[in-house]
């Protein structure tokens, strides 16, 4: 890249040199004065615009051709050029640096700048116009030929007007792409531009703009084309016919950084001119091709960070048709050493030739190619990063021409000596850090022949006992990195004589004191001295004319008082000086230290008050370690005013005081927002979290949040205004003298992990809402004044060590002593052995009704299983026939799990009201408001008792008008209390326990105009629905939704008032059992506007009737069985329509002509699983202009992809599950919050315009076609929290800014062809419920930040990638997880023992996923490939290792995980025995436990596996017996012991001593020996199965036919059972039935 930019600024130079010859030619500004209107437009102009750094100052006076930027003609006096260029200070465009212009109100500017008829060159790059549209006047500057306005923070969409500028020879509108981007969806504007020599658009997003270089090839001039991170795909070259003129003129390409893939671009192979071409950082995973030898005029060829393996005819082929190559880029792709062959056959001209070779970031491995050092020409060298091992061969060191050697971050080995280095005299980089093998060993008076600038060492061994005197002759050194280099002796005097920028020599042994010569390093930004035995003081004589920003000298033996010169450093950002013996107070000439984010002077001697200047002046302050000094006072209010600030460490000082109730201030604890450290590569700070010291370094940092005070004698109560700072990971208040309570609200703090209140005074009870806390893994509230119980609940019960509570009055678990009022386990009740005289039957008479129902069930169960304990294969049939019926229900519960949920997030969503459960006098005293009229009690928690004693006098009667009595626990009956309210205009009370009819005297009410009875559970109407309504004068709104109503409750033949027919406009009925055809009657209600009947069990056609609503403005009968056609005729009176439902109803089809104009226009359309007959996109939904939400998800839509749906204002669209192509539309609108095209065949790259969806949240683009890049744009106001790309045939890398994404939870990208490593931004994702990677080519470490980030991870998926390493231990963390799939990859070492630790896979209790919108994951169990949906994903639990490289025992920390489905530990290279205890996973249905290792014999415990339907074990080395009994039994494939020493059944082979198989029972009859299953032995098995169970049952039932009082009593219970059973169906099966998938696609 260096060299592309060396070349590109040539060119460029050489355009501007021309440009200014023409303008000098015709420039004197003494020979003509400027011209008044060219001055006053400039004064226009100046006023525009905001000049913070006095860059116009100059624009004063008459002659505006001497103002500083301004040129004018020397005959006429007119402005040619304006050059206002400024270097580029903001690269994220946030507000106006001072040191350039930006606008202020550059609408004045338009016109001024126009009158600027003679402007040849302009040029506003480097300032800041804060991301407004480019202005359109500039097309009107019909003379330029020069128009620069790169790095402008402008946006938008680039103005078609700058087609006007014919005369343009250069244009420059390069951005950077990491902020807003402009964009362009048409480039036809610039086919005018015939003259254009150089275009710069980089960082523009022309992802959209398919005629690019259809355009592009018809600028005949056109030699410099820079269109680098532009979005540009494959798709931008297949139409375009780039002519003869454009190949020939063309000499500098940049497509960098944009989505180009597979194959390179042939239409490039002819363009023999090209000096230049840069196609890095693509998704190119092709082989090199050998005709880009044929570009024989390249001088930078630069293919890096792409996935190329191999190059056609090898490397020597390829460069040796070259001529000029100076530069060739391989860095950053999938190279192995093969890729470059042993580099024979190279031409003398390209070994002289080439300078620059970058073949670092492979996977080149093995030992350091011998052949490069035929390379004499070469100047740059990078191998970094590419799993060398071995020594350094001895040619490289013979590449006298090199300047840069760069071969840091891999194995290499050896001793490094004089010798080495003796030809190398122009070396100016060396960089063989991280090999931590190598050794560098010269002797003392060495003198090396270079003069280098950067030396980077890092943790490599330098020999010799002093400090390496030969750096003294490096007098141009500005980078100097030595950390960990076994370097001892004093630290030198004469390092000062060096131009030092960066100084690293941390980690040493380095002694003496800091020399007073580091001050005069004027050039120093970064100075770490830390961890070495350095003493004395700090030196005094920093000065102000330093730009240092990092100094960190901690962990050193210093000593004195911090200088006051520190003051003198204004750029200082880190500052830490812990862990010494600093002494005195802090000066407070450190007040003009205001940029610093980190301070740490803990671990000191420092005293005196905590000054008040750190809160008023370091605003920026994110870090503050006060920890173990000395100081005294109270803590200073003016902390609050730190609203950064995350880490806060006062602890182990002298403070008195009570806390600050305005820490609730610091907001930096409340929003986590990781920051970028500036020169802090390496910072580590140490806090005391858990209990113990941990060292948080740069990458876990920014997500750290931390509050010690402990150790002080601080007073008073904990504020409740910490509990609002819910960031927070540590809060440590120990050891102090702390009153009063826990606060309540202490729940809050949702992140917390450690909390330390241990050694107070508090007192109280410990909060309830403690327990809510999830996260905490440590606490200590021991000795203080604390009683009653310890709650219960969530994470507090892991909490198991009772010294947590010592020296309090606490009871309750993990204390010995039990509460008072805590019984023991419940005896049975008396009264089964009790004769009570008002039961009908005594002791006797019942002790015999037991025994002959135990009898009767006894018989009948042991004639089946006395049959199955006989006859083995009648066992097994069917015990495979419950494995069957057992899978089948667990499927039926997580449906009725997932309803459940969907009920209680319905409950979740009511707004939780004030609680006045306990509140008995509350209807008595608000029955004394004579002038009450709107009374509203929702979610109160009130029930009937509230009424019970209530005299509700007549003016309270008389006055209420408006009742919400809604989401209570009210139950039958309907409070009577209510019927005489005869004022009443709005009654609600829905969400209730209501299970009685509808009671008649609500008919009384008749000044009602809403009624609201839904969901409750309500089964009829007394007197029918005309009846009830009929009395109204004025009801407007009636919903009746979510209860128990059947077809009879409203009739067939209901005959309304026609006052009731026209004044009913809301009528809701959903959600009940009404059941067979569409009520015809509800054609009668003439003034309906909204009608609901979803979800209703009907079936047949809607009646013609329904249509006549002409009123009808929502039209809601989703989820039915309706059947029929739907043409234009049913919708023709419908013209005020606005949502139509008709979801969900499988065999309606809906039917219009193409050309159809519907009278409506509709805001929400609900079509799932419903037909629309035709071929192509339904085209009347371009009329619907208004429509937000469209669902036509499996609607059997087919066709391209429509343009016109980006025209519509759309919140919600679903087009999943149809036969859509083409590629996405460049822009869908603003307003875009759920976006659902799965399962399609889209293709095309993903567009950018995504990542300006800020209201995004839901995204889902898998099982489609789409290829190239994941778009690298996401920023941080997104608020996405769904993103699903899985199965499309993407590449390239994930990219890092998916980090921006804090809220996202679900995160799929499998089965794709993603490459590299995973991003470290990734880390910033901390909410993530589900992340699956699987099925791609990632590679490297498995990050331990995943575990000790991703803490509510419930699902990981990396199988099938080839991550190499051994499995981190931070994993273990990952509490939450119930799904680990890490099979099909490199990974070695052992099982973590810690694996015990995944609490979620210990339940065998089935739970819902978080939030699982519409989730499916597939995973290998019972040796398939299974797709589990979010239905049974709660009921999931699975570890998958297979398939790896994986040592050791199976540890038996893995028998706990009890709740586990499946288990695959195969194809490794475990050994050892299988734990003793396998048998304890009670829950396990598959184990694969094939292809390793494994020794001994099978436990019997794999035998009390009731649960176990798949087993595979082949291939070990087990022996012995195969155990017997229940499940195992029903596994008779043999094929599952295969390869081992076994014995037993179902192998052929008999153990030792095993008899003969038994003949089966004479009693059968079968006369067939070889058939044990004959037709007679199958008759007989089912003539014992049914006489057992007549035995049995009728043994029941014939005393209950014979004793009447046994029949009564046991009916009674029947009929409880019944009753209760329908309770429940109807809960969860009736009511939760509501809109299952539709409540993801929002509020109609």
């Amino acid at each position: 890249m260096a060299k592309a930019s060396n070349v590109a600024g040539f060119v460029l130079a050489a355009l501007f040199f021309i440009g200014g010859i023409q303008l000098c030619a015709s420039t004197n500004s003494t020979s003509a004065a400027c011209i008044q209107p060219d001055r006053n437009a400039l004064l226009m102009f100046k006023a525009s615009l905001q000049d913070p750094s006095n860059l116009l100052s100059s624009w004063e006076g008459q002659d505006c051709c001497h103002w500083k930027g301004v040129t004018c003609d020397r005959n006429t006096g007119h402005v040619i050029k304006l050059h206002l260029s400024k270097s580029y200070s903001d690269p994220w465009c946030g507000d106006s640096s001072p040191s350039n212009i930006s606008d202020g109100q550059l609408g004045l500017g338009n016109i001024s700048l126009m009158e600027l008829k003679h402007l040849r060159y302009l040029d506003l790059s480097g300032n800041n116009f804060q991301h407004i549209k480019i202005p359109k006047f500039f097309g009107s500057l019909n003379k330029l030929r020069y128009l620069n306005l790169s790095l402008t923070c402008f946006s938008g969409k680039v103005p078609h007007q700058l087609g006007n500028l014919t005369n343009l020879q250069v244009l420059d509108l390069s951005h950077p792409s990491y902020v807003r981007q402009p964009y362009d969806d048409n480039f036809q504007w610039a086919s005018s531009l015939l003259s254009l020599q150089h275009l710069d658009m980089s960082g523009v997003d022309l992802g959209s703009a398919h005629n690019l270089m259809e355009v592009l090839t018809r600028l005949p001039s056109l030699q410099n084309l820079q269109l680098s991170e532009c979005g540009i795909s494959n798709t931008h070259f297949q139409h375009a016919l780039l002519n003869s003129t454009f190949i020939a003129s063309i000499q500098f390409l940049d497509l960098s950084y944009n989505e180009l893939r597979t194959p390179i671009l042939t239409a490039l192979q002819n363009m023999s001119f090209l000096r230049v071409l840069d196609i890095s950082s693509n998704s190119i995973n092709s082989s090199v091709p050998l005709w880009l030898g044929n570009l024989k005029s390249l001088v930078t060829l630069d293919l890096d960070w792409n996935e190329f393996d191999s190059i056609e005819g090898g490397l020597s082929s390829m460069i040796n048709n070259y001529f000029h190559l100076k530069s060739l880029g391989l860095k950053g792709n999938q190279f192995r050493g093969e890729a470059f062959g042993t580099g024979q056959n190279l031409s003398r001209f390209v070994i002289h030739s080439l300078e620059s070779l970058s073949l670092g970031s492979n996977e080149i491995g093995g030992q350091f190619p011998n052949w490069l050092g035929r390379f004499r020409g070469l100047q740059h060298l990078d191998l970094s990063n590419s799993l060398l091992h071995g020594p350094i061969p001895s040619s490289l060191w013979n590449l006298s021409n090199l300047r840069e050697l760069d071969v840091q971050s891999n194995s290499l080995e050896g001793i490094l000596s004089e010798i080495h280095f003796s030809n190398l005299p122009s070396l100016k980089v060396l960089n063989i850090g991280y090999n931590y093998n190598l050794t560098f060993k010269v002797s003392s008076d060495w003198i090396p022949p270079f003069s280098l600038q950067i030396i980077k060492m890092e943790n490599c061994k330098i020999e010799g006992s002093e400090f390496p005197q030969w750096l003294r002759t490096q007098e141009e050194v500005t980078h100097l990195y030595l950390r960990n280099a076994s370097i001892s002796g004093i630290f030198p005097m004469w390092l000062q004589s060096m131009p030092l920028s960066y100084l690293d020599l941390s980690d040493n042994r380095i002694k003496g004191s800091i020399p007073n010569s580091l001050c005069r390093l004027n050039y120093l930004r970064s100075l770490d001295l830390s961890r070495n035995m350095l003493h004395g003081q700090i030196p005094h004589c920093w000065e102000d004319s330093l730009t240092i920003d990092y100094i960190d000298l901690s962990s050193n033996k210093l000593s004195g008082t911090i200088p006051t010169s520190i003051g003198n450093l204004p750029s200082l950002m880190w500052f830490h000086v812990n862990n010494n013996s600093l002494s005195g107070k802090l000066p407070l000439a450190l007040i003009n230290c205001s940029r610093l984010i980190s301070m740490d002077l803990g671990e000191n001697k420092l005293s005196g008050i905590i000054p008040t200047w750190i809160g008023e002046k370091l605003l920026d302050l994110e870090i503050l370690r006060l920890r173990e000094n000395m100081f005294t006072g109270t803590i200073p209010l003016s902390l609050c005013r730190l609203s950064h600030l995350r880490i806060v460490d006062l602890g182990y000082n002298s403070l008195m005081g009570r806390i600050p109730l305005c820490f609730s201030n610091l907001r930096g604890m409340v929003k986590i927002n990781p920051t970028i450290y500036g020169e802090a590569e390496d910072e580590t700070v140490v806090q005391v979290v858990k209990g113990q010291f941990l060292e948080y370094t740069i990458s876990i940092l920014p997500l750290v949040a931390n509050m010690d005070l402990s150790s002080n004698k601080l007073v008073g109560h904990i504020p409740d205004e910490l509990t609002t700072l819910v960031g927070l990971l540590g809060l440590n208040l120990s050891h102090n003298n702390l009153s009063g309570s826990i606060p309540r609200n202490i729940g809050n703090i949702t992140s917390l992990e450690s909390l330390d209140l241990s050694d107070n005074q508090l007192s109280g009870i410990i909060p309830n809402s403690m327990s809510t806390i999830t996260s905490l893994s440590y606490l200590n509230l021991s000795h203080n004044k604390l009683f009653g119980k310890i709650p219960k609940g969530n994470q507090l019960q892991t909490l198991t060590d009772p010294s947590i509570y010592a020296g309090n009055k606490l009871c309750g678990d993990p204390l010995p002593n039990k509460c008072p009022g805590d019984e023991e386990q419940e005896q049975p009740p008396m009264s089964t052995g009790l004769e009570n005289k008002e039961h009908r039957e005594g002791k006797s008479e019942k002790f015999w009704f037991y025994f002959v129902v135990s009898c009767g069930y006894a018989t009948g169960l042991w004639g089946v299983f006395g049959i199955l304990i006989v006859k083995k294969n009648w066992r097994i049939a069917y015990f495979r026939y419950a494995d069957k019926a057992k899978d089948w229900v667990l499927v039926m519960v997580a449906v009725q799990v997932a309803r459940l949920k969907r009920k209680m997030e319905r409950n979740n969503n009511g707004t939780d009201g004030v609680d006045l459960g306990s509140a008995h006098n509350l209807m008595e005293v608000l029955t004394r408001l004579p002038s009450l009229q709107n009374l509203q009690l929702s979610s109160c928690r009130i029930n009937n008792t509230h009424f019970q004693h209530a005299l509700l006098n007549s003016t309270f009667i008389a006055s209420i008008q408006f009742l919400d009595l809604s989401w209570n626990a009210l139950q039958t009956p309907i409070l009577s209390a209510l019927q005489n309210m005869s004022s009443l205009r709005v009654l609600d009370i829905s969400e209730n326990t209501f299970n009685s009819s509808v009671p008649l005297w609500l008919g009384n009410l008749k000044s009602l105009v809403t009624l609201d009875l839904g969901w409750n559970e309500f089964d009829s109407i007394e007197g029918g629905l005309s009846s009830l309504i009929n009395n109204y004068c004025q009801l407007k709104s009636l919903d009746l939704s979510g209860n128990r109503f059947h077809g009879e409750a409203f009739g067939t033949g209901q005959k309304f008032s026609r006052r009731v027919m026209h004044s009913l406009e809301s009528l809701s009925l959903g959600d009940n059992e009404i059941g067979g055809q569409f009520p015809n009657w509800l054609g009668q209600l003439r003034g309906l506007k909204i009608l609901d009947l979803s979800y209703s069990l009907l079936h047949g056609p809607i009646p013609s009737s329904l249509w006549n609503l002409s009123n009808l403005r929502e039209l809601d009968v989703g989820g039915n069985s309706l059947e029929g056609t739907l043409s234009e005729i049913h919708f023709s009176n419908l013209s005020w329509l606005k949502v139509l439902d008709i979801g969900y109803n499988y065999n309606l089809t809906f039917k219009v002509s193409s050309d159809w104009i519907p009278p409506f226009s509709l805001q929400g359309i609900y079509m799932e699983n419903c037909k629309i007959e035709g071929s192509e996109f339904p085209q009347w939904l371009r009329t619907q202009e208004e429509v937000t939400t469209l669902s036509l998800r499996n609607a059997s839509i087919s066709g391209i992809f429509p343009m016109w749906l980006q025209s519509m204002p759309l919140s919600s669209l679903d087009l999943s599950l149809n036969q859509i192509s083409g590629p996405l539309p460049s822009n869908l609108g603003d307003d875009i919050r759920k976006l659902l095209l799965s399962d399609n065949r889209i293709n095309g790259s993903i567009p950018n315009s995504l990542c300006r969806l800020n209201d995004l949240g839901f995204l889902d683009l898998s099982r489609n076609m789409l290829h190239g890049q994941i778009p690298h744009c996401w920023t941080d106001s997104l608020t996405i929290d769904y993103i699903d790309l899985s199965s499309n045939k993407l590449s390239g890398t994930i990219p890092a800014s998916i980090g921006n994404l804090p809220l996202l939870r679900w995160f799929h990208v499998n089965n794709n062809s993603l490459s590299g490593k995973l991003p470290l931004a990734l880390i910033n994702c901390s909410r993530l419920i589900s992340m699956d990677l699987g099925e791609n080519k990632l590679s490297g470490l498995i990050p331990t930040w995943i575990g000790e980030n991703f803490l509510d991870l419930e699902i990981l998926r990396l199988r099938k990638n080839v991550f190499t390493g051994t499995i981190p231990l931070s994993l273990c963390r990952l509490s939450r997880l119930r799904i680990l799939d890490l099979g099909y990859n490199s990974l070695m070492g052992r099982i973590p023992l810690c694996f015990s630790n995944f609490s979620r896979m210990n339940i065998t209790n089935p739970s819902v996923l978080a939030d699982a919108f519409d989730e499916k994951v597939v995973e290998v169990m019972k040796g398939q490939s299974l797709e589990y949906t979010r239905f049974v994903l709660g009921l999931l639990a699975n570890l998958d290792l297979s398939s790896n490289k994986l040592v050791g025992h199976i540890p038996d920390e893995l028998t706990t995980l009890v709740g586990l489905r499946g288990l695959n530990l195969s194809h490794n290279n475990l050994s050892g025995s299988i734990p003793r205890n396998i048998g304890n996973i009670t829950s396990l249905e598959s184990l694969d436990l094939s292809d390793n290792q494994l020794s001994g014999i099978i436990p019997n415990s794999m035998s009390t596996i009731r649960s176990l339907s798949y087993l595979n074990l082949s291939h070990n080395k087990l022996f012995g017996k195969i155990p017997k009994g229940n499940q195992l039994q029903t596994l008779i494939d043999p094929s599952i012991y295969a390869g081992n020493k076994l014995c037993g059944d179902p192998l052929p082979d008999k153990c030792p001593g095993d008899e003969e198989q038994e003949q089966p029972p004479m009693s059968t009859g079968l006369e067939n020996k070889e058939h044990r299953e004959g037709k007679s032995e199958k008759f007989w098995f089912y003539f014992v199965v049914s006489c057992g169970y007549a035995t049995g049952l009728w043994g029941v039932f014939g005393i209950l036919i014979v004793k009447k009082n046994w029949r009564i009593a046991y009916f009674r219970y029947a009929d409880k059972a019944k009753d209760w059973v329908l309770v429940m169906v109807a809960v969860q099966v009736a009511r939760l039935k509501r809109k299952m998938e539709r409540n993801n696609n929002g509020t109609k």
